[in-house]
């Protein structure tokens, strides 16, 4: 039972690396559903996975939006369901990612789809560590931080 485990996370992770791999050069949406529509059929993959290895434990989701990938980001929410509240190791969600970004495109589409703005992260997968008295910040008190005022305002206001 433990081999067949670690045969299939093996399997879902190189495949989230795959798809990593096309998120790191562009925009690519038909590599993308290809990819996942033949994981999908082949062996049951699904769009929220995280791995407990690789990809900074991001689903396909969060590594979209880290790499502002908008027409990825969205075919993942409208049309395969993935998870909007999902979050890294760092507790950070795809609103997170966004913000921490500066991405008005993608931060308006994730509150639009009814993102939690209260959610607290704790680090960023760019900088894994914090000092253990740091609470964390939402995505707004992130927007702020990196400079993005104009995105903090309309997380603040859930626009």
């Amino acid at each position: 039972l433990r081999r067949e485990q670690f045969n299939c996370q093996k399997t879902w992770d190189d495949l989230l690396l795959k798809c990593y791999a096309v998120l790191l050069k562009g925009d690519y949406l038909h590599k993308i559903e290809k990819l996942v529509s033949k994981g999908e059929a082949d062996f049951g993959f699904d769009t929220n996975y995280v791995s407990p290895v690789v990809c900074e434990r991001n689903c396909l989701l969060n590594l979209a939006v880290i790499h502002e990938r908008h027409k990825v980001v969205r075919w993942l929410v409208d049309r395969k369901g993935a998870a909007i509240e999902s979050y890294d190791r760092g507790h950070f969600t795809p609103l997170l990612n966004a913000a921490w970004a500066g991405d008005k495109q993608i931060v308006r589409f994730l509150l639009q789809r009814g993102a939690n703005r209260s959610k607290v992260g704790f680090y960023h997968y760019t900088k894994p560590v914090s000092s253990p008295d740091f609470a964390g910040l939402t995505a707004e008190g992130w927007a702020r931080r990196k400079g993005h005022d104009s995105i903090a305002e309309l997380i603040r206001l859930g626009l």
